[in-house]
């Protein structure tokens, strides 16, 4: 129903309004009501009347309050993700589906799960993005309302998301060890000066880069590349050690090379979201760390001539405290 067609009340979205029919919804007197306030003011931040044009308020506080009773019936850290159909203040289906996410806040969460709906291909017509509760009760909750999809679609949607949050849990986990190993790397380089210096100096101009912020690293895992008696390279595939993985490549399983033409073109197999990179060795050494990562910066501002490509660019992830959109 078009929302001119509601009664006047019905478009009162102002947050004492909201507030009272999300209350009325639940049925039960709240044990903090300052906790619910939080909530409806951070997603009327976010709300956007355009966006959904026939939701009236009643049905809109409905859905936040089907939304809030999720959250509530998961209190561990996550994370809990489901598929829904929001519905309205009488039980009739809305022609939306929703993905709801529930866990612990955590850097990154939005851009992981927005990366998976965008991968999906799926119409978004809006989102939210509430964090409830303090210090290591901290949860934020995620509610991105979508245009109608196939049960298939949506399965493997919720299968992806589930994903994407588990690989982002395991990048920041060794965020700062995959930095301590690009940091080493780079000595390494210095030391062993292999190959032609001035391609060298540019290859760890380009790593210093890397390293100083302009990228996330996603996982990282150290590969020896056999040589033979002449100095080229073996037919064989490189060697590594699976304890040795960090981030998403702690998973042995998980695959970043594959071979090429040429033996120094190294592209990770599964690509990352929502933003996809690839890097290509130049150095001709015998070990080389190889990452899955973000990139975080225009292609403008690279370092001349590196040996990179991007399909699309993203804007910066860096953590940061208090209520964050990434």
């Amino acid at each position: 129903m078009p929302r001119n067609s509601h009664a006047a009340s019905e478009d009162d979205f102002s947050p004492a309004s909201l507030i009272a029919r999300f209350t009325q919804v639940l049925g039960e007197a709240p044990a903090d009501i300052s906790e619910i306030e939080n909530f409806i003011t951070q997603v009327l931040e976010d709300y956007r009347p355009e966006e959904l044009p026939d939701v009236g308020a009643a049905d809109f506080a409905t859905v936040l309050a089907s939304f809030w009773r999720f959250a509530q019936s998961h209190g561990d850290e996550g994370p809990h993700v489901r598929m829904a159909t929001a519905r309205t203040a009488d039980g009739r289906e809305l022609e939306i589906d929703l993905l709801e996410v529930v866990q612990r806040d955590a850097p990154f969460l939005v851009d992981s799960v927005m990366g998976e709906v965008s991968e999906a291909a799926a119409t978004v017509k809006a989102m939210f993005h509430p964090v409830i509760g303090e210090g290591p009760a901290r949860r934020s909750m995620i509610q991105v309302w979508l245009e109608p999809m196939a049960e298939s679609r949506r399965a493997a949607l919720r299968e992806g998301v589930a994903g994407a949050i588990a690989d982002t849990r395991v990048a920041v986990a060794d965020f700062k060890p995959m930095l301590a190993l690009m940091r080493r790397s780079i000595d390494e380089l210095k030391v062993a000066s292999p190959g032609d210096p001035e391609i060298l100096a540019e290859d760890i101009e380009f790593l210093r880069w890397m390293a100083a912020g302009h990228f996330v690293f996603l996982g990282s895992r150290c590969y020896d590349y056999p040589r033979t008696e002449d100095g080229g390279y073996a037919a064989e595939e490189p060697l590594y050690q699976p304890e040795d993985g960090l981030g998403v490549l702690r998973d042995a399983s998980r695959r970043c090379c594959r071979r090429t033409s040429a033996v120094d073109s190294r592209r990770p197999s599964r690509w990352w979201s929502p933003s996809r990179i690839s890097a290509r060795g130049c150095i001709d050494g015998r070990t080389w760390t190889t990452s899955a990562f973000a990139d975080t910066a225009p292609m403008a501002s690279r370092p001349a001539k590196c040996a990179s490509s991007a399909s699309s660019p993203t804007r910066p992830m860096t953590p940061r405290p208090g209520r964050h959109r990434c």
